[in-house]
């Protein structure tokens, strides 16, 4: 996953943390900058431009490399038993080497 994945995934979390708390927003650009839908009031948009000032990007991207990386682990052990499973031990040693290079052992 490359950072700008990550980013594009914390960028739907901020999102969605914009409108879990009831601002009525368009959506959100990777600047920050809000789309405010016409019905905001001042107060929804001082919340919204505050929830996007505390938002800590570098937390939320490195959060999101790091679930990518542990589905990709999973789904290589998983296809890595399988092979073991069916007798094949090149293949579940190549899944293993992957794995390996993905940090998982």
């Amino acid at each position: 996953m490359s950072t700008a994945s990550g980013r594009s995934e914390a960028l739907g979390r901020l999102h969605e943390a914009l409108c879990a708390a009831g601002i009525p927003i368009h959506g959100v650009d990777t600047e920050g900058h809000i789309s405010f839908k016409e019905e905001a009031t001042a107060a929804q948009r001082e919340t919204g431009a505050a929830l996007v000032k505390g938002f800590d990007w570098a937390a939320a991207v490195e959060a999101a490399l790091r679930r990518r990386k542990y589905g990709q682990l999973a789904q290589l052990k998983a296809a890595k038993a399988e092979a073991e499973a069916a007798g094949d031990a090149e293949v579940a040693q190549l899944l293993q080497n992957e794995a390996a290079a993905l940090g998982s052992e």
